[in-house]
């Protein structure tokens, strides 16, 4: 009886803790997808937003922020896709638009990067400072 006690009550603190760990490892990618370059930032923030953690503009933010490591390693396609899945999530995420724009006028493609700029401008007027 007393074996059967102590098993449920291991049970309990696992499923209690076992969020616990999950946020903290999703807090350690949103970190390192912030803070840090290349490969390792690209995938701790794939592995954020494969969590299931983060909805609305956190998400869009993590898209962003991998859109941003993508375009700094030339990676425009990339860069777009996940400009446009932050701007999915958040249609008024200007930064988004604006970086987009960018990575469009990177590959050629003015007529759309100056639109996404735009938009940006009437956003956040702000957004290019």
């Amino acid at each position: 009886m007393r074996s059967l006690r102590v098993l449920v009550l291991m049970a309990a603190l696992y499923i209690a803790a076992g969020p616990v760990f999950v946020s903290r490892a999703v807090a350690d990618d949103l970190d390192t997808c912030a803070a840090v370059a290349g490969e390792e930032a690209i995938a701790a923030c794939t592995r954020a937003i494969s969590s299931g953690r983060l909805h609305d503009h956190d998400l869009a933010a993590e898209y962003y922020n991998r859109g941003i490591k993508y375009s700094s390693k030339g990676d425009y396609d990339r860069a777009i896709a996940d400009y446009t899945e932050a701007i999915k999530l958040d249609p008024t995420f200007a930064r988004a638009y604006y970086n987009r724009g960018f990575a469009k006028r990177a590959k050629g493609d003015s007529a759309n990067a100056s639109a996404d700029i735009a938009k940006a401008m009437l956003l956040n007027p702000k957004v290019g400072n």
